[in-house]
Parts: structure tokens; sequence; C-alpha cells
């Protein structure tokens, strides 16, 4: 569906967490629940910990494969990561795929610009 309406999409399946294992990442889960507490915690949300290293090592770029594919997406574009276990619930339940389709397409509309 995000492919249809997004032709230039970008589309990655990965479990985009386990990249990030040295500190806790930005809690994107809350963004699709309401309420002033989750707002609060958004607003006022502070890494812990270092980055992860990304860098080279004897002029060898060292990140895992998927983050190198995210390198290739060029600046501008539409880019859309996927749990593994989110598509694989969303080829299993349609509605559960048009539910994640209207937010994707909500944060396109409303967030992204």
């Amino acid at each position: 569906m995000l492919r249809a309406k997004y032709s230039d999409l970008a589309y990655h399946i990965f479990d985009a967490s386990s990249c990030w294992k040295t500190r806790n990442d930005y809690p994107h889960y809350l963004l699709y629940q309401s309420g002033d507490e989750e707002a609060k915690k958004l607003e006022n949300w502070q890494p812990e910990g270092e980055n992860p290293f990304y860098g080279s090592t004897g002029g060898q770029f060292i990140a895992p494969r998927k983050i190198h594919e995210l390198g290739k997406v060029p600046p501008g574009s539409e880019t859309v990561v996927i749990h593994s276990d989110i598509q694989a619930r969303m080829e299993q339940d349609p509605a559960y795929a048009r539910e994640i389709m209207e937010r994707t397409d909500n944060w396109f509309t409303c967030d992204a610009v």
C-alpha cells in the first residue's frame, strides 16, 4: 500500500532498535498515544549513553548491513523502516496493515512538513 501511494519510497524491513544497544533511543511508540503525560515524555526526552560507533576502522565502514542500506537513501526522500515482526503481522492481518498505512500516511502528511 505504501509503495503504491509513494512510488519513490525507500522501504526497509528490520529491527532498528538492534542498532542502538548502547543507549535508550527515542520512544517512537509514544507518537501514537494520546494524553498529556505521553506528550511531556516526548518533549522532555533525552538520550542516555553514547551513540553507537558507525565510523570506519582501517578505512572500512563497519556499520551493520541494514545501516549501509539506509545510507543509500537519497537526502530528502521518503523512507520507512518497518520492524520484521510488524511486517509479518501486516502480511497476515489486512486491517492491521491498513492501520499502519494510515499512521504512516498521516505522518507523511502532517509531521514531515
